[in-house]
């Protein structure tokens, strides 16, 4: 479900690696609401919680970013710890 989520949300923007009870999130230029509106959707539906963020303002600009990012996405990962089964 998660990594479903990735891919409906971000499309090619964004990729995700599950491996235990990590996962690590790429983002190439992923919008800034989008990203907020997931790890949202992430903590309350998979109980995954961010343990580390490395993330830099894009160069490009980024499609529906409000004027307040200056059009700017975001760039890097994002690990998130899960729940043991």
């Amino acid at each position: 479900a998660l990594q479903a989520s990735v891919t409906q949300r971000f499309g090619s923007t964004a990729q995700l690696n599950i491996s235990g009870e990590r996962a690590t999130l790429t983002l190439k230029n992923a919008n800034p609401q989008e990203l907020a509106q997931w790890l949202t959707q992430a903590r309350v539906n998979a109980r995954a919680l961010p343990s580390e963020v490395k993330l830099t303002r894009s160069t490009s600009a980024t499609p529906n970013a409000s004027s307040v990012t200056g059009n700017a996405g975001w760039d890097g990962s994002m690990v998130l710890n899960m729940p043991r089964k």
